[in-house]
């Protein structure tokens, strides 16, 4: 009987997230494996932002429940059974058949563990956040997975963030998401074209962010970026958002740095694959996660972020400790020390190709599905801060929608 690998993860849209779910696929169909993803999508305002668009994804079958972006408790005990229900319809599932979860996000954790008690199957918690903030009331169901060796994040702070330092060396299981080979090598892309009629040989100095407008440190880059353009009036500034979308970015983009008359700021929107011709045009490249392995490899001058941080961490391959506010690094790199000093070294990230990758895979692969005791946490009852707005939630989400339930909570209480 064939394993049902069921992908709780992320299918729409294009970034580090959907780029390692199509690698893993692809790696998992090599294998013969039947493969299903569940993805969640509930944004009402950017158009066709529930399409899945890369196209491995297309060619395994794959469903938006767009109720895994909120908790199960904000749900009825009958609405959580229709949702497991489209799911265990969706993967055609029979009693007897091995079902294996992989969840990318603590969110389809607790959907995964629900799916999983009423298959008999497994769910296993590969995390793939950037960043997490420890929250009291999911604590016990993220130790209860750590406990069985159920849960994983993508470098050796991301369990210790979400357990607030408190876990044991030998229990910190971390593997690499890989999610960086989203740059093509062609002569023939039209970069005029890819920034919006901006012509690149116009400007003295061309800087880039690369990776979605809504990662949390993307909300300091304005400042920054006004700060060093102020400085440096004689100088014709082209900043691009590689992969960033304008009306997902913060509102100081709009508000403030449209207002410079020596800066130009261009979205290129969802971008895949990236033009190396176009990272490489850039003078320096600010990016975070996986991200920064893109730019980096390509050649380019790298500045990297953690998701969260307000600073960045330096410049890749060279100092990755001073943590200068980054018109204060961009000072450095364009004018300063690190300018003169600087040489790209393009081992200093790793290799990354598809012999590397597939080996990774395969440990994945054995960790993950080996035999454990068949337990189960209730995560219907893992509650948020306010248990009042749960109740709320449950009595009028059917009126105004869950759209709107999704957008209150993010604001008010976070995940």
């Amino acid at each position: 009987m064939n394993m049902k690998y069921v992908i709780f993860g992320w299918g729409a849209g294009v970034a580090g997230a959907q780029l390692y779910t199509m690698n893993k696929v692809s790696f998992l169909r090599s294998r013969n494996i039947d493969v299903y993803l569940v993805y969640c999508s509930v944004s009402n305002e950017v158009p066709d932002a529930d399409k899945v668009v890369l196209e491995p994804l297309r060619k395994i079958p794959s469903i938006n429940v767009r109720e895994m972006a909120i908790i199960p408790a904000y749900f009825t005990k009958r609405k959580r059974e229709k949702v497991c229900k489209k799911i265990l319809d969706f993967i055609d599932y029979s009693d007897g058949d091995d079902v294996f979860i992989e969840s990318n996000d603590m969110l389809y954790s607790f959907w995964g563990e629900l799916v999983a008690k009423k298959t008999g199957g497994r769910n296993f918690c590969f995390l793939l956040e950037g960043y997490f903030a420890p929250r009291e009331q999911s604590q016990d169901f993220f130790r209860f997975k750590l406990s069985r060796e159920e849960i994983a994040g993508t470098r050796k702070k991301s369990l210790e963030d979400l357990f607030a330092g408190d876990i044991q060396e030998e229990n910190n299981c971390y593997f690499k998401a890989f999610c960086t080979n989203s740059v093509e090598k062609t002569a023939q892309a039209d970069l005029k074209t890819i920034l919006k009629g901006t012509s690149i040989a116009e400007y003295t100095v061309k800087i880039a962010n690369v990776g979605r407008s809504t990662k949390p440190y993307v909300a300091y880059l304005p400042e920054e970026i006004l700060k060093f353009a102020k400085q440096h009036p004689t100088e014709k500034i082209l900043f691009v958002m590689i992969g960033g979308k304008e009306k997902e970015a913060p509102h100081a983009f709009d508000a403030d740095l449209k207002s410079v008359p020596n800066l130009k700021v261009v979205f290129t929107g969802e971008l895949f694959p990236i033009p190396e011709t176009l990272l490489s045009a850039m003078d320096v490249c600010i990016a975070s996660s996986g991200c920064v392995s893109v730019a980096f490899r390509a050649g380019a001058k790298t500045i990297g972020y953690l998701d969260d941080a307000e600073k960045p961490y330096g410049l890749v391959g060279y100092n990755e400790k001073e943590k200068l506010l980054l018109h204060e690094l961009l000072e450095q790199v364009f004018f300063g020390e690190y300018c003169s000093r600087y040489n790209y070294d393009p081992n200093a990230r790793g290799k990354c190709n598809t012999q590397v990758m597939e080996q990774e895979f395969s440990k994945q692969l054995s960790y993950m599905v080996r035999q454990r005791r068949r337990e189960y946490y209730d995560t219907s009852q893992v509650m948020p801060k306010s248990k009042v707005y749960a109740v709320l939630a449950r009595t009028i989400g059917r009126y105004v929608g869950l759209y709107s339930i999704y957008k209150i909570k993010n604001r008010m209480f976070g995940k």
